[in-house]
């Protein structure tokens, strides 16, 4: 069935499901978050019961990768969008009953400054770059949010461990203007421009993973943990302009990609207590791994939708600092 193509309509990737399927997944997700944290008030009655919010802020610096593989998965097309750097502003809350702990995090970001998109072409697969342009990014969107599961496992008055499962919802937006071509399809004595390209990503991960706390005294308190994600989805979408002159261009692209193992985090906080109820969290997180492979769909030079015989492929990495004020309930 792989030596095939699949001719798909665009009406039918217009109103295709597993987009729709996954904003329903991510819509109850959030609700079930939200409806956890509106009704936390009730449970003050427990004894050991403990509410905070946490607004943050942060830097972040990273990349996405969008891949194309050859026949014999070699890379013959790559898109490195940076994100460098980025501000990000978000809230933190945070249940705990008993030895549970129910962790959320909601994110959005701002640009500082420009990022780029660099676009490498290696048409044969043999490892030699045939044309590579950059592109200056110029509107962008990034959306995260997360869930994790926690249970305290007191090892003793200093040193706690804390097994747990974390799930994360990304989304990424991408429009990147015209760029230059830095090498390559040049035409002796003109500048010649590559065309703009959009972009945009929906990645779901479930991480698992343990994490220690460690509180050499009243006033400070250290986490870390160490997370890898057994299982992981990304659909993402591209669209290529065109001029008008290329009866190739425009076209776009859909891929989807599942993760086995891929992807790991590292996450480390410091947290300096002011008193019971208000401490000051400073926070380091980091995603690294590496590309996964899928399924691509594409109308390049085509009328309609088909199933490329060439596999898609899609990354991300980032790290992130900032600092939090924690307030406790």
């Amino acid at each position: 069935m792989n030596s095939l193509l699949f001719v798909i309509s665009r009406n039918h990737f217009q109103k295709t499901p597993m987009r729709c399927i996954m904003i329903y997944k991510m819509k109850r997700l959030i609700s079930a978050i939200l409806f956890l944290l509106l009704t936390s008030p009730f449970c003050f009655c427990l004894s050991d019961f403990q509410f905070s919010v946490a607004p943050r802020v942060s830097l972040s610096f990273g990349e996405l990768n969008e891949i194309l593989y050859g026949y014999d998965d070699t890379i013959v097309s790559q898109l490195d969008w940076e994100q460098n750097a980025l501000f990000n502003y978000g809230m933190e809350a945070n249940i705990k009953i008993y030895n549970f702990n129910i962790n959320s995090i909601f994110e959005s970001s701002l640009p500082l400054g420009t990022s780029y998109m660099y676009d490498y072409d290696d048409f044969d697969g043999n490892k030699t770059v045939d044309k590579l342009s950059k592109h200056p990014i110029k509107q962008t969107t990034n959306l995260n949010t997360e869930l994790t599961l926690s249970y305290d496992l007191q090892w003793s008055s200093v040193f706690t461990v804390l097994p747990l499962i974390n799930f994360q919802y990304l989304f990424n937006d991408f429009k990147s203007d015209k760029g230059d071509i830095l090498f390559g399809q040049r035409t002796p004595g003109k500048k010649v421009y590559a065309n703009k390209i959009d972009y945009y990503r929906h990645s779901v991960f479930i991480f698992s993973g343990v994490g220690i706390k460690i509180s050499p005294q009243n006033k400070l308190l250290f986490t870390l943990d160490f997370q890898i994600s057994p299982w992981g989805y990304q659909f993402d979408y591209d669209y290529h302009h065109g001029t008008g002159k290329d009866p190739r261009y425009p076209f776009s692209t859909y891929d989807y990609m599942y993760s086995f193992f891929s992807k790991a985090k590292f996450n480390i906080t410091t947290s300096f207590l002011i008193n019971s109820f208000l401490s000051i969290q400073l926070f380091t997180n980091s995603m690294f791994g590496f590309p996964d492979k899928g399924e691509c769909y594409t109308d390049f030079a085509s009328e309609d939708y088909y199933l490329s015989s060439r596999k898609s492929g899609a990354n991300i990495n980032y790290i992130k600092t900032g600092i939090s004020l924690k307030i406790t309930f």
